[in-house]
């Protein structure tokens, strides 16, 4: 499969919905606003995952964040599930040092 399609000034001028290749999609509906997708299969169901919106995601790091969500796939766990995982857990560390009324 190929990957690494699209170059940064591309990105910038295109419109609607451009493929990377690893199952990395930026979704653009004129050329300044657009989000990142990560699409996969995970047992046997096509999910898409948000990376983050264009611009303030670039292409490199949306190519970063595929890369980095494709282990978690190869490693047998679905991406979506171990992300919401990864953020309940920041949320309980950042709530556990909250001062309480005690």
């Amino acid at each position: 499969m190929a990957r690494n399609k699209l170059k940064a000034l591309e990105v910038q001028r295109a419109e609607g919905k451009l493929f990377d290749g690893g199952g990395l999609y930026l979704v653009k509906r004129n050329p300044t606003v657009g989000f990142w997708l990560y699409r996969y299969k995970f047992q046997g169901r096509s999910r898409e995952m948000g990376l983050g919106s264009y611009p303030q995601i670039s292409l490199a790091n949306a190519r970063k964040a595929r890369d980095e969500w494709a282990m978690v796939l190869q490693s047998g766990k679905n991406p979506i599930q171990h992300r919401d995982r990864q953020r309940e857990e920041e949320r309980a560390e950042l709530h556990a040092n909250d001062p309480t009324f005690e």
